[in-house]
């Protein structure tokens, strides 16, 4: 029994175990944040759009 404690106490213990439980929820989510990434990716680039388009507007002319 000392042998495996020692052991456990080796690979980080506690700490370890809690440090792996984070990660594995990570993982479980991992599709979802994927999804709010790419979404707000696209929320970027069309307020990239929509600010040259204004800004195109501002600097016209009604020739143009």
């Amino acid at each position: 029994m000392l042998g495996n404690e020692l052991a456990f106490e080796e690979i980080g213990g506690v700490d370890y175990l809690a440090k792996l439980t984070t990660l594995a929820l990570s993982i479980v989510n991992a599709n979802e944040y994927g999804k709010i990434v790419y979404d707000l990716a696209l929320r970027r680039y069309l307020i990239e759009i929509a600010e040259k388009i204004a800004t195109n507007a501002y600097s016209s002319t009604l020739a143009d």
